[in-house]
């Protein structure tokens, strides 16, 4: 069954497909320096803590700001 509403959006984004591309590879290269940045920061947090208990403010940068579940953070400085 012919739909045109269909139609339409898939010759829209046909259409757009270069710009779609880029937006994407553009969000992709973003996510890998903010998941970057996120495991800089939680190097220097296991270096600077040794062994002792982290504060919930760092804790929560890194799950706020870089998306780092708290799980993660336990697992990957022990």
């Amino acid at each position: 069954m012919f739909c045109p509403k269909r139609w339409a959006l898939h010759f829209e984004l046909k259409s757009q497909k270069q710009l779609i591309e880029n937006v994407i590879k553009e969000e992709e290269a973003s996510f890998l320096r903010t998941l970057d940045q996120g495991l800089l920061l939680l190097d220097r947090i296991v270096e600077t803590t040794k062994g002792k208990q982290v504060l919930g403010a760092k804790v929560f940068e890194l799950k706020d700001t870089y998306g780092f579940p708290r799980r993660f953070n336990r697992a990957y400085s022990s």
